[in-house]
């Protein structure tokens, strides 16, 4: 998987996950989830339908929900029809997502170094 990399993850609930790094050396990427915008949240950065095509009504990015997950993980839930891989963001929108994790308190420091090198 690749940063921009956009999937839905069956685990009890559906959840729309956003891959925004790069994978590192221990083959992990780190991934963002999209929650609905009218949730609480002390995440600001809305994405709306006309941001993404599977993004059927306006959704929070939930920058603290940020985390590595190992792309061998990943692909076993492909494999149990777990994760359903959806249309990559454009790079306007990846780009502004990162720039959201970057700026973001809630997203861990590990993770903001990594969106950091990954330029």
């Amino acid at each position: 998987m690749r940063p921009g990399d956009t999937f839905l993850l069956h685990n009890g609930i559906t959840t729309f996950w956003v891959v925004i790094t790069r994978p590192n050396a221990a083959r992990e990427v780190a991934i963002v989830s999209l929650g609905p915008a009218d949730h609480r949240s002390d995440d600001a950065d809305i994405i709306g339908p006309a941001d993404h095509p599977d993004v059927s009504e306006d959704s929070t990015v939930r920058y603290r929900s940020a985390l590595y997950v190992p792309l061998a993980r990943l692909q076993r839930a492909r494999q149990h029809g777990l994760l359903d891989p959806m249309e990559p963001c454009s790079d306007q929108l990846l780009m502004r997502i990162q720039q959201g994790a970057l700026e973001s308190d809630f997203t861990e420091q590990g993770i903001q170094r990594a969106i950091e090198e990954s330029g």
